[in-house]
């Protein structure tokens, strides 16, 4: 099953008990049939409820990616409104129970696992005439999805049971005195996140907060601004991805703490969008492909290529429009029109957005938070766009300080034959060429 099994979730109704003290959605998951009861709190039964319009004409889809809202201390989450070509998203607060229900349908890979959440109760849907029976009625769901939690919560504890007995059995067949091969959970422990060989088989997740001043002549911001926090930690030992990457921090980031590069494409997806995705696969180095909403949709496959084969997809915009003096609805449809066309190509919307030329003034950044991009500026530019040169493109990544760096570079030929060179020399100065996320 895809890894964005239960990412698309389509809401189809949201009800509150009769008791006022819960409620629940009513929701189908990627392209199943099945609908689930989910029950949730009433607070977010009411804040979600405020900006549906249930009238049979729009669909909803639930996103599973929430924001803070630090002034106000609370979890924000999202709804997609859809109604023929125009789509909206609309914020709608949460609570941490949500939001960690969310989170966990997130890490979903197949749909038998959505039988082990426990807030999620299945109904089964017969297209005969004699449906009603086997679904409940309106007053019985809550005591419903109750028994099934209850249910549920007993075989979980019975089969951690059984698991655990049988762990602590085989490991103990174990002579621990043998020395662990290098893939041991100890080793992961002990290596160093800077280590290439480290970085190239093991997910980096947020653990270690780094804060660094970002000063560079291919900085596109003119007021200075520094490195936001950026997130690296110590190694999963369960990764989720063979790509190496950094989780980064919302808000707007220029740079990598020391010791990291990434290269970023900006552009496509174009008839090079593969190419390059098979080259940074062949040296067994991460990437991230910022697309172009109408790009996207010309080219569907591509994007479900690089995806599928574990590189991160951002936004560049709808049509790669100036963002900074459009109208407010304009500007959150060059943000978010790639989403839809995204959502149906490969599950899931983008997160990561890289602004136009740059472009970034304060109401673009507040857009962008609301909406819970991350956005991702740079600050190496061997403006390869312009000279189409491959010599010029390594030389300067050559010259250039890569420790700490995000490189911008742009679909092209010149791109395709240098990258070889530019990732050779990346790895040979000990840098983990990562991915972001």
């Amino acid at each position: 099953m895809s890894d964005s099994y239960g990412k698309v979730i389509e809401l189809l109704a949201v009800e509150e008990n009769d008791s006022g003290e819960s409620g629940y959605l009513r929701v189908k998951f990627s392209t199943d049939t099945v609908e689930w009861l989910w029950e949730a709190d009433r607070e977010t039964v009411q804040s979600l409820k405020a900006v549906l319009v249930m009238d049979g004409l729009h669909k909803y889809r639930l996103s599973c990616h929430t924001v803070r809202d630090v002034m106000n201390e609370t979890d924000i989450a999202q709804v997609t409104r859809t109604y023929r070509e125009e789509s909206t998203r609309y914020p709608f607060s949460c609570s941490p129970d949500f939001k960690s229900n969310l989170d966990e349908v997130k890490r979903v890979q197949h749909p038998q696992e959505l039988l082990a959440l426990s807030f999620l109760s299945r109904v089964h849907i017969d297209s005969e005439p004699h449906k009603e029976e086997n679904v409940s009625s309106e007053k019985n769901r809550p005591r419903q999805l109750r028994r099934t939690r209850r249910l549920r919560q007993s075989l979980k504890l019975v089969s951690m049971s059984v698991v655990s007995v049988f762990l602590i059995t085989v490991l103990s067949s174990f002579n621990y005195s043998h020395n662990f091969t290098d893939s041991s959970a100890d080793v992961l422990n002990q290596a160093a996140p800077t280590d290439p060989a480290f970085a190239e088989t093991t997910v980096l997740t947020p653990d270690v907060t780094v804060e660094a001043a970002v000063s560079s002549a291919g900085n596109p911001a003119e007021n200075g601004k520094s490195l936001l926090n950026t997130s690296v930690s110590k190694p999963s030992k369960e990764p989720v991805s063979q790509m190496p990457y950094v989780e980064l921090e919302e808000g707007v980031t220029y740079g990598l703490p020391e010791g990291y590069v990434a290269l970023t494409f900006d552009d496509g997806p174009s008839q090079y969008s593969v190419e390059i995705m098979s080259i940074l696969k062949e040296y067994g180095v991460g990437g991230t492909f910022f697309f172009v909403g109408t790009n996207v949709k010309k080219h569907p496959d591509y994007v479900r290529t690089i995806h599928e084969s574990g590189y991160s997809i951002g936004s560049h915009s709808m049509t790669h429009a100036k963002l900074p003096g459009l109208g407010l609805e304009m500007l959150k449809e060059e943000m978010t029109g790639p989403d839809r066309f995204l959502e149906d190509i490969i599950g899931e919307s983008s997160i990561l957005f890289r602004p136009p030329y740059g472009a970034l003034d304060e109401r673009t950044e507040s857009v962008s938070g609301q909406l819970g991009k991350k956005i991702v500026m740079w600050n190496r530019d061997p403006e390869d766009w312009l000279t189409r040169d491959q010599d010029k493109i390594v030389d300067y990544i050559k010259q250039m300080k890569a420790s700490g760096s995000i490189v911008i570079l742009h679909e092209s030929q010149a791109v395709v034959d240098s990258l070889p060179e530019i990732i050779t020399y990346l790895k040979n100065q000990n840098l983990s060429i990562v991915g972001l996320r």
